[in-house]
């Protein structure tokens, strides 16, 4: 609780209460069982990492909270490299949003 507590303070926002109650819950990164999810496009995949609250308290302090420039915060990520982001600005707050990252070799 105090890890989710500071990191709120930092962000200077109180996150939307179901992401709160699953925080305080929360205790491990890796998901077991995977949790399946369905986009609205009509895609799915396997989320298979959620922070905790201590981790995105130390990927704040780090400076790494996602892309604060589109005021998304990174929550998740599954084994292919994509990564589950919440919407931390005014426009969009607690919305969930899932981008893959495409590296070219």
């Amino acid at each position: 609780l105090a890890c989710l507590r500071e990191f709120e303070t930092q962000l200077g926002v109180e996150l939307p209460r179901d992401y709160r109650e699953f925080l305080m819950t929360h205790s491990d990164t890796v998901l077991d069982p995977e949790l399946v999810y369905e986009m609205s496009a009509g895609s799915s995949g396997i989320l298979s990492y959620l922070l905790t609250a201590c981790d995105l308290l130390d990927a704040s302090n780090r400076g790494q909270i996602g892309d604060p420039d589109r005021g998304m915060m990174s929550i998740g990520s599954d084994m292919m490299g994509g990564h589950v982001y919440m919407c931390v600005s005014d426009s969009a707050f607690g919305r969930i949003y899932y981008r893959v990252l495409y590296r070219a070799n």
